[in-house]
């Protein structure tokens, strides 16, 4: 990307949305001009390199319910460690971990093992950042699926799918190449969807990143943490 060190990033980004609009009307099958909307993606939250250079992720964000504050912590390890935690009270009401080979759950102090079908996606990711995961062909191919408005912002649509079946749309700003939001599929044949918008973007450090989420019928969370290679270790991922 030499021409991002001679341009300001919003100079750079107007360019390449138009040229992304003109490829778009070319590409039949709209694979190139979809791989184009998620390489800009990964320049807009910081750049390859340095999204590369993150080895941890820690995240805590909290939502309100009821007047208190319940708080989902996330731990992300390269390249595929995970821990999610339910907090409320500063007690501890679900977690979820995996260490990179086989995963589990504890609910009211029950451990639950995760099946292969649960660890699919899970076992396969290589990058902490989606994006940078979806620009591997290996893992998934991308394909352009048309525009829409989420939260007042044009975007585009993009179709992500796996060879393990995994399939999922997501719609990146045309303004900012940030990701508004992500639309699982809930029921193919009725062509239902559960959509979470993301927004609230804010730089924490070079790492560009939302500050809020909410899926449907959900109260919105809110980011009160974020950090970048310290707060987690490998420690955490022992049984």
């Amino acid at each position: 990307m030499k021409l991002m060190k001679v341009l300001p990033l919003s100079i750079f980004l107007f360019i390449q949305y138009t040229c992304i609009d003109k490829l778009f009307a070319q590409d039949t099958n709209g694979n190139d001009s979809a791989t184009i909307v998620i390489e800009n993606a990964v320049v807009a939250m910081g750049g390859r390199e340095y999204l590369s250079s993150i080895r941890t992720l820690y995240t805590d964000m909290s939502v309100q319910t009821e007047g208190k504050a319940i708080h989902w912590i996330k731990k992300d390890m390269l390249p595929n460690k995970s821990i999610f935690e339910v907090v409320n009270n500063d007690k501890t009401v679900f977690y979820q971990c995996f260490n990179g080979a086989k995963g589990y759950e504890l609910l009211n102090s029950n451990k639950l093992e995760q099946d292969a079908e649960e660890l699919k996606d899970k076992k396969k990711q290589k990058n902490i950042f989606a994006e940078l995961d979806y620009l591997n062909k290996a893992l998934w191919t991308v394909e352009m699926a048309g525009y829409k408005r989420v939260n007042g912002e044009d975007c585009y649509r993009i179709k992500v799918f796996s060879p393990n079946g995994t399939m999922k749309y997501l719609c990146y700003s045309k303004k900012t190449f940030l990701k508004l939001s992500e639309e699982v599929p809930q029921n193919l044949a009725k062509e239902k969807f559960k959509t979470t918008v993301f927004g609230g973007y804010k730089k924490y450090g070079k790492l560009v990143y939302y500050t809020t989420i909410q899926s449907e019928n959900t109260a919105i969370a809110r980011m009160e943490k974020l950090l970048t290679n310290e707060k987690v270790s490998k420690a955490d991922f022992k049984d």
